[in-house]
């Protein structure tokens, strides 16, 4: 893959018309990853300095709010072109999940009625901090 490809994917099926991805996102936080046989194959990086998935995970932080992006770590033996898109792949990750999120409306500040949503003002208050767990 290109950067400018890894760049323009911007949502879940984006990132579906090139690999398979599992997630799970939710107003209790969630999950978008991809498989590391299926990350070897994409951009030649052996499994074994890979984590079990590549991608992003939020956690819930009770009351209504979820935490910051974490993103997946990986081994410092990976470097150079290979480590730039793999960074590049995470990013696209992130995108994809903040755009889900997006789109199920858990970010609106209104909901459908017109009403505060507080749990999107809070967890965007989170976010800003950079908290990702409340543990």
């Amino acid at each position: 893959m290109t950067k400018k490809q890894l760049n323009a994917i911007q949502t879940i099926k984006d990132l579906q018309e090139i690999v398979r991805v599992d997630y799970e996102i939710g107003y209790r936080g969630g999950s978008l990853g991809i498989s590391v046989s299926q990350v070897e194959s994409l951009l030649g990086i052996e499994e074994h300095l890979l984590p079990g998935k590549i991608g992003v995970y939020v956690n819930y932080l009770g009351g209504g709010l979820r935490g910051s992006l974490a993103r997946s770590t990986f081994s410092s033996r990976i470097t150079g072109r290979k480590k730039e898109h793999l960074e590049l792949l995470i990013d696209a990750c992130e995108r994809a999940y903040i755009n889900a999120e997006n789109e199920m409306g858990l970010n609106e500040v209104e909901d459908e009625d017109g009403e505060t949503n507080w749990d999107a003002i809070g967890t965007n208050a989170v976010r800003n901090t950079g908290i990702v767990s409340a543990y």
